[in-house]
């Protein structure tokens, strides 16, 4: 799967990018990473690993909490994120390509992760099906959608676009499928 491309995700939350993450793992063989570190594990050093030392880890998925970490780290060394993953993409945990990483929200660490080969999907919703979304999981917070760091890329041009909204997964998996065989082609 040496072939395979190494891709980021983007795109505001409840887009998709994490169910997207998780169909390119179970069915196609990738490795999720994220800046955050992924929910179910997270990576030494990630700001979820920050959370839960802190505040154990029921509050690992505090997005206030996760965002204070992140921010308060980034104000040292903005590239502290990017250098983290790829410690665990390069180094730490061995050869885990092919990779997604499912939740990129700034633009060192996006065009850090293209400098290095990544493809860059972006998933589109509208609000609307965001927030359904997110309610349907327990993540919605008022104001979620709204919140500065959802707005970060939107000027960013991806490699590729999927419009999720009213598509099934399977249907996700096969445009997602469809992108990395076009990549592929093109290596």
């Amino acid at each position: 799967m040496s072939d395979y491309p190494n891709i980021v995700l983007i795109g505001g939350a409840g887009a998709g990018k994490s169910t997207a993450a998780k169909l390119l793992t179970e069915h196609v063989g990738y490795t999720r990473l994220g800046f955050a570190g992924v929910a179910e594990k997270p990576h030494k050093g990630s700001p979820r690993d920050w959370v839960a030392r802190a505040w154990g880890p029921e509050y690992i998925n505090d997005r206030e909490k996760l965002i204070a970490v992140a921010n308060a780290a980034r104000a040292c060394d903005e590239d502290v994120w990017l250098n983290s993953l790829l410690r665990v993409f390069g180094g730490e945990s061995g050869d885990l390509s092919p990779v997604v990483v499912d939740d990129c929200r700034f633009a060192n660490e996006y065009f850090g992760l293209l400098g290095r080969g990544f493809v860059s999907v972006r998933l589109l919703a509208p609000d609307e099906t965001r927030e359904l979304r997110l309610r349907a999981n327990g993540k919605w917070i008022d104001g979620y959608l709204d919140h500065e760091i959802e707005h970060y890329l939107d000027g960013i041009v991806p490699g590729y676009t999927i419009h999720n909204d009213g598509i099934t997964q399977h249907e996700l998996l096969d445009e997602l499928v469809k992108i990395i065989a076009k990549e592929r082609r093109n290596r």
